[in-house]
């Protein structure tokens, strides 16, 4: 599945090779021969991505966890996962 077909039903996994590490309160990814670091919203949503729950939902605790409108979550999740998506971080499983 592409990051085209990328939508609010969409249930995003983490790739099995990548890795995630908190450094001195700094989140990263290591995926291939790259470092990302992610800001503290992205390590919280990048920490609800279980292979299980839909964009939607990930957006929705996003919402609930920061005390923002569910709509603006949502809209932010989808960027954050067709960006992770780019950066083989992620892949969708449905």
């Amino acid at each position: 599945m592409s990051d085209s077909s990328l939508n609010v039903d969409s249930v995003p996994r983490v790739r099995m090779e990548v890795r995630f590490r908190k450094v001195r309160g700094t989140v990263l990814v290591a995926a291939n021969d790259q470092t990302l670091e992610l800001t503290e919203t992205a390590a919280f949503s990048s920490g609800e991505i279980d292979g299980v729950r839909a964009v939607s939902d990930i957006g929705a605790a996003l919402a609930r966890e920061y005390e923002i409108p569910e709509e603006m979550a949502i809209d932010d999740t989808v960027s954050l996962i067709a960006d992770l998506i780019a950066d083989d971080i992620v892949e969708l499983v449905a």
